[in-house]
């Protein structure tokens, strides 16, 4: 439970601090370390009814981006 509770804080740092104006910037470390134990299948979260579909991003996106693409949330709307 505690990974899932921790990448939900991870991306929703980043979710607040867009809100606010603030450094989005998320360690990148963290955002590997969740991006790569994401479902195989790219839209596989958004089976679930929970998230949108995934945003499609380059392979050579910085991996903040690719975990806020495989991660979308109606609020989240984007990675950009």
């Amino acid at each position: 439970m505690m990974p899932n509770l921790t990448r939900d804080v991870l991306v929703h740092t980043w979710d607040l601090a867009r809100a606010v104006g603030a450094d989005d910037w998320l360690d990148p470390r963290w955002c590997e370390l969740f991006y790569v134990a994401l479902p195989s299948d790219p839209g596989g979260l958004s089976v679930s009814g929970m998230f949108d579909a995934p945003v499609a991003v380059g392979d050579q996106t910085d991996v903040q981006s690719k975990l806020l693409a495989r991660w979308p949330q109606p609020e989240l709307a984007t990675a950009e």
